[in-house]
């Protein structure tokens, strides 16, 4: 991972989160205007700016600490997701009470991240699925009921994950791999439809599809690598020199021994911040070129109101264009005529 994927791939990553995610969109439609929407977009970027400052500050901490007695290497912590808590405890341990108000905050927000997006999901599901399968309208009573099922049975299923999750590696990486093999067709399929409306719907279907599969095939594999150890990542520089408890030295000899990074030649070794950038760049370029099988859409067409303002207004000057064209040709034929009837 380097600066230029972290700023770069990044930026797209967190795009597909705020432009197309469905539990931001929820957010933003409840606000009463667009204005009002983006007033709460750039405060929400200034925010995120902040956070991934103060994510990146947490990480130099962490190595400044840890740099001379690495937990990693004497087993006093099995993952790196496990670094933070053991910073606290090992710094701010000694302050009463402190410790368990970082525990409860980590927990707030992770349930609060995961309520939202399992009302999101049990929405979805009650108007996409439940609603029009229905033959009577649903009563409110029945509505609440279904809602509720479809969270506790989901909710039941991601505390049963965290046990299959644990095994995987990194939390944060897994989850924006997903995120990314899902999210980036998804954003390629917007940028189609918002700024290019010659691409027709099986073009824009047949392009995600294959972007999805072949992220789907590309994230799969990048998994597999990091899981058996075939593909690992160049780590900093840490000693066990300063530690001052005791630990298993057999075990710090052989994991420096066994651990080799190895060189990313591959593409399932790029960093998993690129997947979002990979997978709309496919589904941009799939649906484009599947327009040479199925044929370009009439831009004419097109509702307006789907496309992007600047697009609108190239639209608008093509349209404009054509109709004084075609003007023109009416005025010139009719004088043709009428010099023909003297």
């Amino acid at each position: 991972m380097s600066i230029f994927s972290v700023f770069v791939g990044g930026i797209f990553f967190k795009l597909q989160s705020t432009s197309i995610n469905q539990t931001t969109i929820q957010r933003f439609m409840s606000l009463p205007s667009l204005a009002d929407i983006k007033k709460t977009l750039i405060t929400f970027s200034m925010g995120l700016v902040l956070l991934f400052l103060g994510c990146a500050y947490v990480g130099l901490v962490c190595y400044a600490t840890f740099h001379d007695c690495d937990p990693m290497s004497t087993g006093l912590a099995k993952q790196r997701d496990q670094l933070v808590p053991l910073l606290v405890m090992q710094v701010l341990g000694f302050i009463p009470g402190l410790p368990g108000l970082f525990v409860s905050a980590v927990f707030s927000a992770a349930l609060s991240s995961l309520s939202t997006l399992l009302n999101s999901l049990a929405a979805v599901i009650l108007e996409d699925f439940v609603k029009p399968r229905m033959v009577k309208p649903m009563t409110e009573r029945t509505v609440a009921f279904t809602m509720r099922a479809v969270v506790v049975v989901f909710g039941l299923s991601s505390i049963g994950l965290v046990y299959v999750v644990e095994k995987l590696g990194m939390v944060l990486q897994l989850s924006a791999t997903l995120q990314s093999s899902l999210y980036g067709p998804m954003l390629g399929i917007f940028t189609v439809g918002m700024l290019m409306p010659w691409v027709g719907e099986k073009s824009v279907f047949v392009g995600s599809i294959a972007s999805f599969l072949t992220m789907a095939w590309i994230c799969v594999n990048a998994q597999i690598a990091n899981v058996t150890g075939s593909f690992r990542h160049t780590k900093l520089p840490v000693s066990v020199e300063n530690c001052s408890y005791e630990f298993d030295m057999g075990r710090y000899l052989n994991s420096s021994i066994e651990y080799e990074p190895t060189s990313g030649s591959s593409i399932y070794h790029i960093s998993f911040l690129w997947y979002t950038t990979l997978g709309a760049s496919l589904a941009i370029i799939l649906s484009n070129m599947a327009t040479l099988v199925f044929g370009r859409q009439n831009v004419a067409e097109v509702d307006e109101n789907l496309l992007a303002p600047f697009v609108q207004r190239y639209i608008k000057r093509h349209r404009l264009q054509e109709y004084e064209i075609v003007g023109l040709k009416k005025q010139e034929k009719s004088k043709s005529n009428k010099q023909n009837s003297d």
